[in-house]
């Protein structure tokens, strides 16, 4: 479904020329994704795009602009449980498995409309970084490379790891686990405006951030202990040594100086399990390296453009 509709920002917000929604796409019975798209015909690539938490396919018009001046096609996607996907609940964040979510990437990344033959190229922060990773262990094939900022190996606590853990398993044994964790709650904006401020510097992106809040069908509540439950289980899948060695996708990972959401000590020690992958981290940079200043960003795109044309 094609939508005109343009929103009250700068025009690097808007949607971009030609792009096409697909609004409910069934993964299971019952639940959907969504996911949009604009294919210009003589792309010299496809640019995937997965989402990190909480996010949704509008808050990507930005970057979308960016890859089609460079000459990609774009594709994004709304994951379960956020965006205008399906909600477990609609303001707290539950999960099941991540399994499940690598297998909404394969359904996402197979219906994208590209003429044959186009290459094919992730990118993909935090969580959908995550996940990405996880989808390009089962087919090797997908991506001609793949860059991923922040990627989501581990989790910045207030408490050791170890402790985080028995009181996940605790909540989960007693039926609590659908409950929010200390400090998560209901969207409001002002916890909103807090999370913000661990995100990114960037003032005009902030506002575009809260201009899509003002769409309730957007907005996300906290996070629950079975969501933590959940990607601590995927992590340890992620994690291990063996696994890794079987990404043979080429990946440069791209991790911000001024992270306070993923553990960049995480990052550092996946890397080297990584059999095709390049690390650098961005100075300065918040979590959201691509919604952060200019200066962050085109330290970004400086490494993204040779990297990428190296491979399609």
């Amino acid at each position: 479904m094609n939508t005109q509709f343009q929103p009250d920002l700068d025009a690097r917000f808007h949607q971009p020329a030609a792009w096409e929604w697909k609004d409910r796409i069934e993964t299971r019975p019952g639940q959907y994704i969504r996911a949009g798209w604009v294919i210009p015909q003589d792309a010299k690539a496809l640019v995937v795009i997965l989402p990190g938490l909480s996010e949704y396919g509008e808050k990507y018009f930005e970057v979308a602009h960016d890859l089609l001046a460079r000459g990609y096609a774009v594709a994004v996607m709304d994951w379960r449980g956020q965006g205008k996907a399906w909600r477990y609940d609609t303001d707290r964040r539950v999960h099941d498995d991540f399994a499940n979510d690598v297998q909404d990437a394969a359904i996402f990344i197979g219906m994208i409309p590209v003429p044959a033959g186009m290459p094919r190229v992730l990118l993909a922060h935090s969580m959908g970084a995550h996940i990405g990773l996880r989808f390009m262990h089962g087919v090797k094939d997908a991506f001609r490379c793949a860059v991923l900022t922040a990627p989501m190996l581990g989790i910045k606590m207030p408490f050791a790891e170890g402790l985080v853990r028995r009181i996940i398993a605790a909540t989960h044994r007693l039926g609590l686990g659908r409950n929010y964790l200390p400090h998560n709650g209901p969207w409001t904006e002002p916890n909103f405006e807090a999370n913000l401020l661990k995100l990114t510097t960037d003032s005009g992106r902030i506002g575009m951030q809260r201009y899509w809040m003002k769409n309730t069908d957007l907005r996300m509540g906290g996070l629950t202990f079975d969501w933590v439950r959940a990607a601590f289980a995927s992590m340890d899948t992620l994690r291990q040594p063996a696994y890794l060695a079987e990404i043979k996708t080429p990946i440069l990972i791209l991790a911000a100086e001024n992270e306070q959401i993923v553990s960049n000590a995480a990052i550092k020690a996946t890397v080297k399990h990584l059999p095709h992958a390049e690390h650098e981290v961005v100075p300065g940079a918040m979590h959201e390296v691509l919604m952060e200043q200019d200066v962050y960003r085109k330290a970004f795109w400086d490494r993204f453009d040779p990297f990428v044309a190296k491979f399609i």
